[in-house]
């Protein structure tokens, strides 16, 4: 058989029972280009950056927002707040890729345990989708985390 095809409903289904299986779904996407919109669904649902490393590297593997797997993202947690520049902002970014996040969070404790001075002013709307936020600081002044609440509609 030298195009196997399926129906689309078909795939949909073999997809959504692997929804579990990373290990699966990444070889789903081994299997036709057909196959990687439908597995990107569910490989790139959740995204934390635990550290600059990790935001580094997406950075680097997804240059251009607009292309990334970013706009499959449902719930995004960043970690590494003091790796983020409000260059990521502006139009061109990794931030703008994210625009259909429904659960965002930060957590500005970095790798070491200390604890770093927190700036929102590069996440301020940029998924018009959220609608649960969940930030984790000591010290921030609240007409900073009142800017960020403000700045996403369904908030």
């Amino acid at each position: 058989m030298p195009n196997p095809h399926l129906p689309a409903e078909t795939l949909d289904n073999i997809v959504d029972l692997l929804h579990d299986e990373t290990y699966a779904l990444r070889n789903c996407c081994l299997v036709s280009k057909s196959w990687i919109p439908r597995t990107r669904k569910y490989l790139f649902a959740d995204i934390r950056f635990a550290d600059g490393r990790m935001l580094q590297s997406w950075k680097e593997s997804f240059p251009d927002p607009s292309t990334s797997p970013a706009r499959y993202t449902k719930i995004l947690v960043v970690g590494c707040v003091h790796a983020v520049t409000a260059a990521d902002r502006e139009p061109g970014g990794w931030i703008t890729g994210f625009s259909r996040v429904v659960r965002f969070g930060i957590n500005s404790l970095d790798m070491l345990g200390h604890w770093l001075t927190v700036t929102f002013a590069p996440f301020h709307g940029f998924s018009p989708a959220i609608k649960s936020i969940r930030v984790v600081f000591i010290f921030c002044p609240t007409s900073k985390f009142l800017d960020l609440i403000f700045s996403f509609p369904l908030l």
